[in-house]
């Protein structure tokens, strides 16, 4: 969308995310690239003829061997996790197709092309080690990390506070663990991204027992200062005509 220009008359950009601890400024968001890696080999009785066969389940347990190996000795702030989409149909066929797909995260667009580079080299030794051929696609896209305004940071901060929400700031040089298209946005324009915390328990993001929460009176108190945190801070950045200093 900022690529097709649809952001070209907007000011500002806010938007708050639930999390298990509250944040003004957020963690640092990672930047992140996704891609779908499908093995093509030659099926044949597992049993009968098995020398007959290629076998494109063998290529893509080799990509996570790979993978893993690699992870020893990759950067500590680094990311990469994947999942088998398709593996095959019957024990007794060897598969002859098969499907995986992977997200890369690093703190930065120069550190991800990087990590995607070595990630490819894991990926195409997977195919030579089992003579299976293999087709990547990924979008032409990713997402970047994230660039919290400043001024609004705090101007949402002191709202949060005023309605008792205590709004911490993070260390800026603390790594984040996600990603999020906000990043894109918030290297286009002045933008917020605060996490505000749904008194979830233990559980965290991704789980049963999260998504349950939010739908409790802690996730519905967020909801709603969210809102009036994003809301307050935009009509103070109106009424105190802070323009200038985003």
């Amino acid at each position: 969308m900022v690529r097709a220009g649809l952001f070209e008359d907007v000011d500002v950009v806010l938007h708050w995310h639930p999390d298990d601890e509250n944040s003004a400024n957020s963690r640092t968001s990672n930047s992140n690239k996704s891609g779908k890696f499908k093995f093509k080999g030659i099926s044949a009785h597992a049993a009968g003829a098995p020398e007959k066969g290629r076998n494109a389940l063998d290529a893509q347990i080799q990509l996570f061997v790979n993978a893993s190996t690699y992870r020893q000795q990759m950067v500590q702030s680094n990311r990469m996790h994947g999942v088998i989409k398709d593996g095959g149909f019957k024990p007794n066929i060897i598969p002859s197709y098969t499907s995986s797909e992977w997200y890369l995260r690093s703190l930065n667009e120069d550190g991800l092309n990087i990590l995607e580079k070595d990630f490819l080299n894991c990926v195409n030794a997977a195919a030579l080690a089992t003579k299976c051929e293999v087709k990547i696609t990924s979008p032409d896209y990713m997402y970047r990390e994230i660039l919290n305004n400043k001024t609004m940071y705090e101007l949402f901060m002191q709202n949060s506070e005023n309605i008792g929400r205590d709004m911490p700031l993070e260390d800026p040089l603390r790594p984040g663990l996600g990603s999020t298209d906000m990043g894109n946005i918030s290297l286009a324009m002045p933008s917020i991204h605060p996490m505000l915390d749904i008194d979830a328990g233990d559980a965290v993001n991704h789980q049963p027992e999260y998504a349950a929460a939010t739908i409790k009176p802690g996730g519905h108190k967020a909801i709603f200062d969210g809102a009036y945190g994003m809301g307050a801070t935009i009509i103070d950045l109106a009424e105190k005509n802070l323009w200038d200093k985003l």
